[in-house]
């Protein structure tokens, strides 16, 4: 993960934002915040009790949220720090009511098409990446994949390129 972190650093620079060319040609940024306070994560931890998961808590650990491969309002992935998690979930088991799925935390929203990519809580530790397409029910989110190093590795490798739609 350390390796994804530093080159997300290449890019940013200090003032944490940055520009790179998309698997379009296309001109991007990447703006992301600082990083978040250990309270700031235990304090959204808690509020998943306790099933954020280590990976996303490292993320977090660097920057609380962010945005990648971002072009205008119309592509990218904004990745939720610590506050934003909690709203953003909360709106969505509202929207579903009943045919929510509790062991979802939603982490990423797609820029542009209303979706998000979520971590899916299997056993303790365990967890898998689904595709959250909000207008059907969660049973019926397709999984990506089976850690974030592996998804923001391909995502980063892709340059933005939405690979699980292929």
């Amino acid at each position: 993960m350390k390796q994804y972190i530093n080159y997300i650093k290449e890019i940013i620079g200090t003032d944490l934002k940055g520009t790179i060319v998309t698997f379009e040609d296309l001109v991007s940024f990447f703006i992301m915040n600082s990083e978040a306070s250990d309270d700031e994560i235990e304090e959204s931890n808690m509020y998943f009790d306790r099933r954020l998961p280590n990976e996303y808590k490292f993320f977090l650990n660097h920057y609380n949220g962010g945005t990648l491969f971002k072009i205008e309002d119309f592509a990218g992935f904004k990745f939720l720090g610590t506050n934003e998690l909690t709203r953003h979930n909360e709106f969505q088991r509202e929207n579903f009511g009943g045919d929510w799925d509790d062991r979802i935390i939603l982490f990423c929203e797609c820029i542009g098409n209303a979706e998000y990519l979520g971590f899916k809580l299997e056993e303790i530790g365990s967890f898998q990446i689904v595709y959250c397409v909000l207008d059907v029910l969660p049973e019926e989110w397709t999984i990506v994949e089976s850690s974030f190093e592996i998804f923001m590795n391909k995502l980063i490798e892709g340059k933005g390129r939405e690979y699980w739609l292929d």
